[in-house]
């Protein structure tokens, strides 16, 4: 079972995105909550936490600050910030910082579940994974620090449609370097690793039966479900629907 820490400075809002989407069913079963930056990191340094659904911005200390914190204490906690229309610029921030995704306010509770699924499926990839993933996840520990905070961001980004230039400008490495670097210390490219994760995410999604393709693609940060099915279909010799049934 997993946790799940909200915050956001509006109490009701708060009451309702804890209590309305079924959490449970999702495997949820502690959702903790907080009203502030500092709520948060409290909770953070008392409690294990698998997901952080947060406001950018608060009184007191802002979103990013509290991912400033799981950063900076190399937490094993995927972020999904909520933002009104007029601070989108700050999910712009907030997706190179390492946040999974984002959403608009009023938040679509849909959206939102399917958001912390695909954030608890790519936990689970990423740190149980018995095939190829987790092989190389258990060879990267012992390994360089540049590669483990590739492989961090990557973890944390599996949302987006990211490249292996996005890696190298978050880490402020220059990419052909970073690249050749991460294929010396794994024995697989960047753009491969990045690729392998999501299609093993994507199979784990699919085997549940509970997301559409369309929404699975949507959650791995493919914008047309038809290409998201063509790399499947590539990985796996099976199209997305034959792999499921």
């Amino acid at each position: 079972m997993y946790s799940l820490l909200i915050v956001d400075d509006d109490e009701v809002s708060v009451r309702t995105l804890a209590t309305v989407p079924d959490w449970e069913a999702l495997g949820i079963d502690r959702v903790y909550t907080g009203f502030s930056a500092h709520d948060a990191r409290e909770i953070l340094q008392k409690y294990p936490v698998n997901v952080l659904v947060s406001d950018i911005e608060m009184h007191g200390g802002d979103g990013f600050d509290v991912l400033d914190y799981i950063i900076g204490h190399n937490l094993n906690c995927r972020t999904i910030f909520l933002t009104n229309y007029s601070y989108f610029s700050y999910a712009q921030k907030a997706v190179n910082m390492g946040a999974s995704n984002y959403l608009l306010k009023p938040v679509d509770f849909g959206r939102l579940e399917t958001c912390v699924r695909a954030a608890l499926e790519s936990f689970k990839e990423l740190s149980s994974d018995p095939g190829i993933c987790g092989e190389l996840l258990a060879e990267i520990k012992s390994r360089n620090k540049i590669v483990q905070s590739a492989v961090r961001y990557i973890g944390l980004n599996l949302g987006r449609n990211i490249t292996r230039k996005d890696v190298a400008d978050f880490l402020f490495f220059n990419e052909i370097y970073l690249s050749k670097l991460f294929k010396d210390e794994v024995g697989i490219t960047l753009s491969k690793y990045i690729l392998k994760v999501k299609m093993l995410t994507a199979g784990r999604l699919l085997r549940q039966g509970t997301m559409s393709v369309t929404e699975i693609a949507e959650s791995l940060g493919y914008a047309q479900a038809s290409h998201f099915s063509k790399l499947f279909t590539e990985f796996y010799g099976r199209t997305p629907s034959e792999y499921r049934e």
